[in-house]
């Protein structure tokens, strides 16, 4: 990337900045947000899990494949 081209981004970066700026999240809000969805969190846990497990179990068998002594 030239430095023309960095220029015209930060250019544009500085020129859209109002529109390109996240809301603040505070501390309180992320609070009321995981209090009112405490129970589908609870609900989707066990499924979360065994996708992990499931996750998990693919990468082990999957790298039994591998003659993995050559590295050593």
């Amino acid at each position: 990337m030239d430095h023309h081209s960095v220029s015209q981004r930060i250019k544009y970066v500085r020129n859209h900045q109002d529109e390109l700026e996240l809301p603040v999240i505070h501390h309180s809000s992320l609070s009321d947000i995981l209090s009112e969805n405490e129970e589908k969190i609870r609900n989707s846990l066990p499924e979360a899990l065994d996708n992990i497990s499931t996750l998990l179990h693919r990468i082990i068998g999957s790298l039994q494949c591998f003659d993995l002594t050559s590295f050593v």
